[in-house]
């Protein structure tokens, strides 16, 4: 269970978006066996405050494709770039961008597998 000690109170919700952030992140682990659990929790607390905010900087006249996506705020192409690093991710390969952009908002352990991916590429 995650445990929240804080000046701000969370949802339920949005505790339960953590912990999902969590168990998807417990799954992804770099060369050393390192997973990132904590990190993507934080990341999300900054992002998208735990699910508040879904799209980030989008601007007029310009494709939803360019927005920040999701509890973790994932670009299309930083998704499409990642799935081509691990052969986990294959299946994001086969989706059109609108199909995409649909996951990234909607499926909080989808952003997170990809958000966890990413972190460990980093690494």
């Amino acid at each position: 269970m995650l445990l929240v000690n804080s000046i701000f109170a969370l949802t339920k919700k949005q505790i339960e978006i953590l912990q999902t952030i969590r168990d998807v992140a417990r799954t992804v682990h770099d060369k050393r066996g390192v997973s990132y659990e904590n990190t993507l929790c934080a990341m999300c607390l900054v992002e998208s405050e735990a699910g508040k905010k879904l799209i980030g900087d989008v601007k007029k006249n310009v494709p939803i494709t360019k927005a920040s996506l999701g509890v973790l705020q994932i670009q299309v192409p930083t998704a499409r770039f990642i799935a081509k690093k691990f052969k986990r991710l294959k299946f994001v390969r086969k989706l059109s961008n609108y199909k995409l952009v649909n996951r990234l908002v909607t499926d909080v352990k989808f952003s997170a597998l990809i958000a966890a991916h990413y972190l460990v590429w980093l690494r």
